[in-house]
């Protein structure tokens, strides 16, 4: 199997990022981990951020590993903006609804937000890291993930997990 891990890894080097953030389900979040502890053994020193459905349900696990820095819970629109704009100005960042972060040993654990009323009112989400030139195709480690923009927020997913947090308000489906 092609390992693309060097590569990528490079181009985040190069990059120098403020801050590397991860989006997973419980399938691909085996590998973020595992990346996430590459990339801090290189930039020990750049926050990481863990969101998605699997760190919404399970954050306690997530923000106790140690390559992870911040975990969002929920909906991560308007706290991503803020947590990034925070660390960009050199301001606290302990107090930002739907992410959880450590001080020291201590973990800060943030109240939720309410869900966003309008999704439509968000812009349509950026896929082009990931389309295949030419093609009107989203891949993702060599597999199509989507065709178009069928693949969106909000859609439903077939997870009992999930659709038991959405019953408790704490996720869209």
């Amino acid at each position: 199997i092609f390992n693309r891990d060097k590569i990528n890894l490079r181009k985040i080097i190069d990059q120098k990022p403020d801050l590397i953030g991860f989006s997973c389900t419980t399938a691909h979040y085996q590998w973020a981990l595992n990346f996430s502890k590459k990339i801090k053994k290189i930039l020990p020193k750049t926050p990481i951020i863990f969101g998605g459905t699997h760190p919404t349900l399970v954050p306690e696990l997530v923000i106790n590993e140690k390559s992870i820095d911040y975990v969002c819970i929920g909906e991560g629109e308007e706290p991503l903006l803020e947590l990034v704009n925070s660390i960009r100005n050199n301001k606290p960042s302990n107090q930002i609804k739907n992410i959880w972060s450590k001080n020291g040993l201590k973990i800060i654990r943030n109240q939720l937000r309410p869900l966003l009323d309008n999704l439509d009112l968000l812009p349509h989400l950026d896929k082009e890291l990931f389309r295949d030139a030419g093609q009107n195709r989203v891949s993702v480690r060599g597999r199509d993930v989507c065709e178009g923009d069928r693949a969106r927020r909000g859609e439903a997913v077939d997870c009992e997990a999930v659709r038991e947090r959405a019953a408790e308000g704490k996720v869209r489906v």
